[in-house]
């Protein structure tokens, strides 16, 4: 059975069984987004796990600024 002959099958159907499908149709396709609504608020982005890290170029200044004082000490 191909989505075009179910689909036929239910426009056949009464309009109160027809609502009821739409009804619960809507209710299933509503509850999966607000589950991976929920599911991608509990797991954050990438974005704020790099704000944990420092950057880059951060790392690299203080490396060289480690360095030059470390040549001024000898």
């Amino acid at each position: 059975m191909s989505f075009f002959d179910a689909l036929h099958k239910i426009q056949k159907k009464p309009e109160a069984t027809r609502k009821k499908i739409l009804a619960v149709s809507v209710a299933v396709i509503m509850a999966f987004i607000i589950f991976l609504w929920l599911a991608a608020l509990k797991y954050p982005s990438a974005k704020k796990e790099t704000e944990k890290n420092p950057n880059p170029f951060s790392v690299f200044k203080e490396t060289i600024s480690k360095g030059i004082q470390g040549l001024k000490e000898l």
